[in-house]
């Protein structure tokens, strides 16, 4: 990877930064292959990377760094990193490639969801591409299998991943790797896959799916 290029507007001419790993620097990139960017609501940035999370801090310009330790439950757990997204009560979610994490930043605790599953053949079911904490705090989670909503994540015994349908007609060569998640301003849920897009109702789940037709011009 090339790290992470940032472009400043406004001036005369654009100013761009490139920030990339070095091993001599403690602030540089934490890895320069980068898998996502999110900004949060106070402005910070948060970057994904093949090892772990880095932090930019403006100021410094510069980054904090949040790794993956080994047999560590209070850190991430793995340390290819796919999604961010920002609930409540200073909560972040985080899509990895083995599950969900959730951290709270006011404690600095990790709190993580495996989903389980009956089918030995899927090695990967637990890779969090996406991830959304909607403004009803309700967390969508979409997967290498298809999309899901998280229910009663906040008690530990009863935290259930729902399937989500997004489209009525399923084939062999279906394809339900859920790569992005978001909100619209009316507050339906809208996922995107490799062959469409769906929109959900998030009060009844119905749905509406979209693909390209070659024959529809």
């Amino acid at each position: 990877g090339g790290g992470l290029t940032r472009m400043i507007t406004g001036g005369d001419e654009p100013q761009i930064n490139t920030y990339r790993y070095d091993d001599f620097n403690q602030y540089s990139l934490i890895h320069d292959q980068v898998m996502t960017i999110y900004e949060d609501r106070s402005g910070s940035m948060w970057v994904g990377t093949y090892n772990g999370i880095s932090r930019f801090d403006p100021e410094k310009q510069g980054f904090y760094h949040i790794k993956y330790e080994f047999n560590n439950d209070n850190s991430l757990p793995d340390k290819n990193i796919w999604s961010f997204s920002e609930g409540t009560n200073d909560t972040l979610w985080v899509g990895s490639r083995v599950g969900l994490t959730r951290i709270n930043r006011a404690t600095n605790s990790y709190f993580h969801y495996i989903r389980k599953t009956n089918n030995l053949n899927r090695l990967n079911d637990n890779s969090a591409l996406s991830v959304l904490a909607d403004s009803k705090d309700r967390v969508w989670v979409g997967m290498t299998d298809g999309l899901f909503l998280l229910e009663n994540w906040e008690e530990p015994a009863n935290r259930t991943f729902i399937p989500v349908e997004f489209r009525d007609s399923v084939t062999a060569y279906s394809d339900n790797r859920t790569y992005t998640i978001m909100e619209d301003s009316d507050g339906y849920i809208w996922a995107g896959f490799r062959q469409g897009m769906a929109r959900i109702n998030p009060t009844n789940l119905s749905f509406q799916y979209f693909s390209h037709d070659p024959n529809d011009s």
